[in-house]
This record gives C-alpha cells, sequence and structure tokens, in this order.
C-alpha cells in the first residue's frame, strides 16, 4: 500500500489517521501524534516477503490449496431454489483493508 498514489493524498491519511487513533490505547496516543512521523516500511516489507512466499509455491502446494478451495466451494458455493441447483456468485467476505474509492472521494482512507 505504501507505493500507492493515495498514501500522498491529504484526505486519505487524515482520515486514515483519525480512524487508527480510534483504535489506539491512551498511551498510544500519547506516543503517536502525526501520521507522517510513522514508519510503516518494516510491515510493508513483511507483506511483500508474504506475497513473494505465495508466488514462489510448489505445484504441490498450489495443488493442495486448490482443493482446499474446491471444497469449500462444494459445500457453500452452491444454493438449490425451486428445486434447481444455482451456483453463489460470491460467497466469501471481502478482507478488511483501507477504503479508496475512486477520484477524490472524501471517505478515502
Amino acid at each position: 500500500m505504501l507505493d500507492h498514489d493515495y498514501t500522498t493524498k491529504e484526505a486519505f491519511n487524515e482520515n486514515f489517521f483519525k480512524d487508527w487513533r480510534k483504535t489506539m490505547t491512551d498511551s498510544e496516543r500519547e506516543k503517536i501524534t502525526k501520521l507522517s512521523k510513522c514508519n510503516f516500511k518494516q510491515m510493508h516489507a513483511y507483506f511483500v516477503q508474504k506475497s513473494e512466499e505465495r508466488k514462489a509455491m510448489s505445484k504441490e502446494e498450489k495443488k493442495a490449496i486448490k482443493e482446499k478451495n474446491d471444497e469449500v466451494l462444494k459445500e457453500y458455493g452452491f444454493c438449490t431454489i425451486d428445486g434447481h441447483k444455482e451456483k453463489i456468485g460470491n460467497f466469501k467476505i471481502e478482507p478488511p483493508g483501507l477504503f479508496r474509492g475512486r477520484g477524490e472521494h472524501p471517505k478515502m482512507g
């Protein structure tokens, strides 16, 4: 996320910091007063490393994950409507993340 345009936008940073402060403890709020002084590079490096590990998986590991996902699809990916089996378009929840919106959306961040 650090290499996206959104991190340079003022509205994104203000909204993110305001919401982040809501989750902080009192002692964290005292220490962390400006977002510009925060360094997220270690966290970013961790997620880049996890991404590289996923890309470097062997075929067997990828196949095992695919089989597991197929089992989940068999159990939750279909429903019966009026006696007909129908595929559910999107039965998984979206992982939490930062809202980016489009253009200069006032709630981004």
